[in-house]
């Protein structure tokens, strides 16, 4: 039997300013996952919180899971490219970006 090969490809987006909403809005995605800096953990203690904003932004929601990798890059690069300089400024003002 063949093995289930699951593919994905992710912008994830971390800083202390981040507004989860308002970057979703500008790459014209909507997030995966996020939370706000002070949202709680969740944990076991009730009183931790966020350190910081972050969100997700997933090829999941539209690609099927089992398409070539290349089909989820594309999709992401096809979001991303045209927000090359707004993401650079992102960058620049100390958020974490990181391509998964």
């Amino acid at each position: 039997m063949k093995p289930t090969v699951h593919t994905r490809v992710a912008l994830h987006v971390r800083g202390s300013d981040v507004e989860p909403e308002l970057v979703a809005e500008r790459l014209e995605l909507s997030a995966t996952a996020s939370h706000r800096r002070g949202d709680a953990v969740g944990g076991d203690d009730p009183n931790e919180r966020h350190k910081d904003g972050w969100c997700s932004f997933t090829s999941h929601a539209e690609i099927a899971r089992d398409a070539p990798f290349d089909v989820h890059a594309a999709w992401l690069l096809v979001r991303l490219e045209p927000h090359q300089s707004m993401l650079l400024g992102y960058a620049d003002r100390g958020w974490r970006l990181l391509l998964e």
